[in-house]
């Protein structure tokens, strides 16, 4: 099975599997699938996912035991999370990872 639009690199979003390069992981693909059946919507919604970038991780995940737990955060939370991120990365709008934790206080 081919899946040529699985892409790794360690410098981008922890080095999970992602489609295509893009910051949209394996993971948010097969968990957005669960959330929209329908994959028309869900095309709808991600316009830049094509039906073979689905397939792919969904195949992927199966391959390598990837599984998502739906937690109790409200569907419209994590959607609307979802759609910011994506929009930030397609922008440019990101930031380094060590810039992520300035400011954190250790719980010391």
């Amino acid at each position: 099975m081919k899946l040529d639009r699985i892409t790794h690199n360690p410098n981008q979003m922890n080095g999970k599997p992602c489609i295509r390069g893009m910051r949209l992981t394996v993971q948010c693909v097969v968990w957005l699938s669960q959330i929209y059946p329908d994959r028309q919507e869900l095309k709808k919604e991600y316009p830049e996912l094509e039906c073979e970038d689905i397939r792919q991780a969904l195949a992927f995940a199966e391959l390598n035991g990837i599984e998502v737990d739906l937690d109790d955060t409200p569907e419209e939370v994590v959607l609307k999370s979802f759609r910011e991120g994506l929009e930030d990365a397609l922008a440019g709008r990101t930031l380094p990872i060590t810039e992520l934790w300035d400011g954190i206080e250790s719980a010391e």
